[in-house]
């Protein structure tokens, strides 16, 4: 039996140091809370390691050193289980001003450590038996039962600032910390009080290391949330580094307390600031302080505006700020996620997604949302307007004779002559190849027609170097109630084939000469 008994006290330590490793590995091993747990655990290591070498040896000489030696562990874990909680109270509940009361905490330890070295705490003499060696204790000794009240009044104190946790911390990852923690080394230091020290001072037997067999298991359970969860820190890293880098765009990583904790490689080229130089300092000092009222506005976790952000130089750049608000795997608030843009890099992605490259018109996608635009007008206002397609005549004899570097001189140059005809409430727009297509704002048919031969004699007058004279053929229609983008355009397209059919270098309106 005593085999069994040193292979229970040897799996434990080997559990605790398995949640030690974890623990280690995690991000959260430098937070305050996660040195508490691992104290905690190095003193429940430091302990169980000790009874299973005191079960297996025959040395009582040997016993007697490992057991005050084990002393270190379980004479310290009390005080160290209490700091824990207190930190959690700190931490999740309120600040707490007295800060001597961290100290007072352990202020029983060294008393503990001189009375099991002295060998007036618990364990006055050990006898061996076939289960392994049993701790004879004096009932009498104050010194036990100052251990006794000293523990049972920890224990009070530590169950109390649990359910304050649960009842008055916000935070979910409070709230974890009183089910998977607190409550549980509660429950385990009741095992202790009772098996290992009240019922061998009233002079019964040692039980079966049933408190370590219990700890064991709840410390794998520990493990396993800390791999899951950030179980103690409140870190902000929640973007990957690598989408975050390879963002063009300003991208920050704010803290609840509205600290910086990173920013991409987009703000050197921007702001003028290494991101290295933006870690650790407030959002107001290094964005300015607009961009942290916004993070306080944030209303349901987001919030957005065109804002100014400082730059190292001192100069304010006007930028489209947005806020996200991230939670982590509990559902907390860890942090903000600030994405700024230019204002002027916005005008010029915005102009390069709506304007052909080549002759700086507006492109089909953009010509289809301003004809959607304005049929929408139609159906709510009557608002006319009317739609001129017009094709290059023998565009492929230019290619064909010029080259297409010529053909390209001829495309710009007619983009021109067109927006110099073109009115306010007109838009113009390369359809493509060399069909264009022109949108009149609130304008009959009658008077596109005017619009559109002014444009065809335009081009027609005007001399296109190598090319000499190029001319177009030009189609309209006025949009009706029932359009849609295809039917409109449809209608303008046959009629500016009939200006092809018709000899070219004419304007056709729609139901009038097709």
């Amino acid at each position: 039996m005593a085999g069994f008994f040193a292979a229970a006290y040897a799996f434990v330590a080997g559990i605790v140091a398995f949640s030690i490793v974890v623990t280690l590995r995690s991000e959260d091993s430098a937070s305050p809370l996660g040195r508490s747990f691992l104290y905690f655990s190095l003193g429940t290591l430091l302990w169980n390691a000790a009874y299973a070498a005191m079960t297996l040896s025959l040395d009582e000489d040997f016993v007697r050193l490992v057991y005050r030696v084990s002393a270190l562990g379980w004479g310290a874990n009390p005080s160290l289980a209490l700091s824990y909680v207190i930190e959690l109270y700190d931490e999740y509940v309120a600040r707490i001003r007295a800060r001597w009361l961290r100290p007072l905490v352990f202020a029983p330890v060294p008393l503990i450590w001189y009375g099991a070295f002295a060998g007036k705490i618990l364990a006055v003499d050990f006898e061996r038996e076939p289960n392994g060696w049993i701790e004879r204790m004096d009932p009498s000794s104050p010194w036990n039962w100052a251990l006794v009240s000293l523990l049972v009044a920890e224990l009070v104190l530590f169950v109390g600032i649990g359910l304050v946790l649960e009842r008055r911390a916000k935070s979910n990852r409070a709230r974890l910390h009183a089910r998977l923690i607190t409550f549980p080394v509660a429950l385990l230091v009741v095992f202790v009080i009772i098996f290992h020290i009240v019922l061998p001072l009233a002079g019964l037997q040692s039980f079966p290391p049933t408190v370590q067999i219990l700890l064991a298991f709840w410390l794998v359970v520990v493990a396993a949330k800390l791999q899951r969860y950030p179980v103690f820190s409140l870190s902000p890293r929640i973007a990957a580094d690598a989408i975050v880098s390879s963002m063009s765009d300003m991208c920050f990583l704010v803290d609840n307390r509205g600290i910086v904790s990173e920013a991409n490689e987009a703000v050197l080229g921007i702001l003028g600031r290494g991101p290295a130089s933006m870690a650790g300092r407030a959002a107001s000092e290094v964005l300015s302080p607009e961009v942290a009222a916004l993070l306080e506005e944030a209303t349901g976790g987001r919030g957005a505006g065109e804002l100014l952000v400082r730059a190292a130089n001192g100069q304010d750049i006007p930028c489209a700020v947005s806020v996200n608000k991230v939670q982590d795997s509990l559902g907390d608030p860890v942090g903000y996620v600030v994405i700024a843009r230019e204002i002027r890099e916005i005008s010029r992605l915005r102009r390069l997604s709506e304007t052909d490259s080549l002759t700086e018109s507006y492109n089909r996608r953009k010509m289809e949302e301003l004809i959607r635009e304005a049929l929408e007008a139609q159906r709510r206002h009557a608002t006319a307007f009317s739609v001129i397609m017009l094709d290059i005549d023998h565009f492929k004899e230019v290619n064909d004779q010029f080259g297409h570097d010529a053909g390209d001189l001829v495309l710009v140059e007619l983009s021109r002559i067109v927006r110099t005809c073109i009115r306010a409430n007109d838009s113009f727009a390369r359809w493509g190849g060399e069909e264009f297509l022109v949108l009149c704002g609130n304008t009959m048919p009658e008077d596109a027609l005017i619009l559109a031969e002014r444009i065809r004699q335009r081009i027609a007058e005007r001399p296109f170097g190598a090319c000499g004279t190029v001319t177009v053929s030009l189609g309209l229609s006025g949009a009706r109630r029932d359009d849609t983008i295809e039917s409109v355009v449809q209608r303008a397209d046959r009629a500016m084939y009939a200006s092809k059919e018709g000899g070219r270098n004419r304007t056709t309106l729609y139901g009038c000469d097709d």
